[in-house]
């Protein structure tokens, strides 16, 4: 027997009408509260949850799989371990999601491209910087600080603007993108040469002024980010990619050069990127076109945070 026929029998079967309002009052503010609470419980999974979706979301925009790019922290497999991870939140503990954001908040990772040069009115790299600074505020939720500059290509000023960029900004890692246009796919440059061209002129008409990058300096640097996953993960991606010994002669290698021996960040690498193509044209097989440039913008991410990943593990 319930409350309300225990109350009616009591008086008798025929309560007053406010009783009858009191007791609806009461079922409805039981429900509220009960509604309430469930609404709360649904936030607080939400919320443990939360590093795992971005990723998973980050995941599927740039073509990898979930996981790969290990910025997700260590994931809970089993019930056991998410109810653990769960309790330990509760209680104020700290978990190892909180170990990894606590270590990927100062990384700073600068992405550069160069400006127009003789044979390059549009360098695409120079219009990658603006279509990446779009996704900063998605990468400061997995602990990147994303910074971006381009760099004039002028053998004058290579050596100033990056010492100026590692003294202003202080960057842990450093990513170049330059135009190769005489290539049809990525190139993941493994090093850079200690020399130039002295018959390529730059933007301003003018020609290096010695064959030798740095006098007395070692004849090859090798590139610090990881380069082999890199190269993997564009091409499970769907982007052609391939490892590179010869970043040219170039304000390019020259960059890359400079970058490896001055700069204190502790990855360090370069992409050559060809022309992309109009998303129009599909006259050739797939396998031989030129990636478009949303591609560029996607092979971009992917490098940004496989280096993140790369600092992460060194730190």
């Amino acid at each position: 027997m319930n409350h309300r026929t225990l109350l009616e029998n009591q008086q008798g079967g025929h309560p007053s009408c406010g009783f009858r309002r009191y007791l609806q009052l009461a079922e409805k503010h039981v429900r509220n509260a009960t509604g309430r609470t469930n609404q709360a419980s649904r936030l607080i999974r939400q919320s443990y949850s939360l590093k795992h979706t971005i990723t998973n979301q980050w995941s599927s925009l740039i073509g990898l799989r979930p996981g790969l790019c290990g910025l997700n922290g260590s994931q809970s497999n089993t019930d056991e371990e998410k109810q653990r991870v769960a309790i330990n939140c509760r209680r104020g503990q700290k978990t190892r999601l909180d170990h990894f954001s606590r270590k990927a908040l100062p990384s700073k990772i600068l992405v550069t491209g160069f400006g127009a040069f003789p044979g390059a009115r549009q360098n695409p790299t120079a219009l990658l910087i603006p279509k990446l600074s779009r996704h900063r505020e998605r990468l400061a939720r997995l602990g990147i600080e994303l910074q971006c500059a381009v760099l004039p290509v002028h053998y004058a000023k290579a050596a100033s603007k990056l010492q100026e960029l590692d003294e202003a900004l202080r960057p842990d890692a450093i990513l170049h993108f330059g135009l190769a246009a005489r290539r049809k796919f990525l190139s993941i440059e493994t090093r850079a040469l200690n020399r130039l061209s002295l018959l390529h002129c730059d933007a301003r008409g003018a020609r290096a002024p010695s064959r030798a990058i740095i006098a007395g300096a070692p004849f090859a640097l090798r590139t610090t980010f990881p380069s082999r996953e890199i190269a993997a993960a564009l091409r499970r991606a769907g982007l052609r990619s391939r490892l590179s010994i010869n970043a040219g002669d170039y304000i390019c290698n020259e960059t890359l050069y400079l970058s490896l021996a001055h700069a204190r960040a502790r990855v360090i690498g370069f992409i050559h990127v060809p022309r992309p193509r109009r998303a129009s044209l599909r006259k050739k097989p797939v396998g031989r076109i030129r990636p478009r440039a949303d591609d560029l913008v996607r092979a971009a991410l992917i490098a940004i945070l496989l280096s993140a990943q790369k600092l992460r593990q060194i730190s």
